[in-house]
């Protein structure tokens, strides 16, 4: 599902941020006492140089998090979806998409002329997609 490859995604970035300043801050602490053959005589400014790295990783992880949300908005677009595609993009199952919302009329869709099977509108995957609600049933019974 979209929600899980998201979920899965944001993920291993955190375990690479977390990598990341585990190794910074592994070689910050190693680095002066293999440099100067001593113990840090200013160990302030060992911390201040700490903060810096934090702050550049910290830096680094917005603009993956930006990237990777620039990456999302350039899905393409399609005219028309398939339940499951539909499931998959909302994080919903395909029964619930096809029987709970296409059958009982709780979203704008339509039976292909073709297969048989259900498509939805791409107007109706992006209003889903931002929010919008189902809508009302209109199916007797």
């Amino acid at each position: 599902m979209a929600s899980d490859r998201h979920k899965d995604f944001e993920a291993q970035i955190d375990r690479l941020a977390i990598s990341l300043k585990r190794v910074l801050l592994s070689f910050a602490a190693q680095a002066v006492p293999m440099v100067t053959g001593r113990e840090p005589a200013q160990p302030d400014l060992v911390l201040r140089s700490l903060g810096t790295i934090a702050d550049r990783l910290g830096t680094l992880e917005r603009i993956v998090t930006e990237v990777y949300e620039i990456i999302q908005g350039q899905r393409i677009e399609k005219e028309w979806y398939t339940t499951g595609e539909l499931a998959e993009i909302l994080g919903k199952s395909r029964f619930t998409i096809q029987e709970r919302w296409c059958n009982d009329g709780r979203i704008e869709c339509e039976k292909d002329p073709d297969s048989g099977k259900w498509r939805i509108p791409g107007h109706e995957v992006r209003r889903l997609r931002a929010g919008g609600g189902l809508l009302p049933r209109h199916r007797s019974g």
